[in-house]
């Protein structure tokens, strides 16, 4: 796939996925140079 193909500012909030369909994280930025990924866990219970 070409990068003239893809629509940067479509991919923000969209999970990554590594060449070996490895989890790399949540886009959260795209520069002119990068792409900044998020990966984490939260605990989303309350604490009883």
């Amino acid at each position: 796939m070409s990068s003239s193909s893809i629509d940067w500012s479509d991919v923000t909030k969209k999970e990554a996925r590594g060449s070996n369909d490895e989890d790399l994280g949540e886009v959260q930025e795209v520069g002119q140079n990068y792409v900044l990924v998020q990966k984490g866990m939260i605990n989303k219970r309350p604490v009883t």
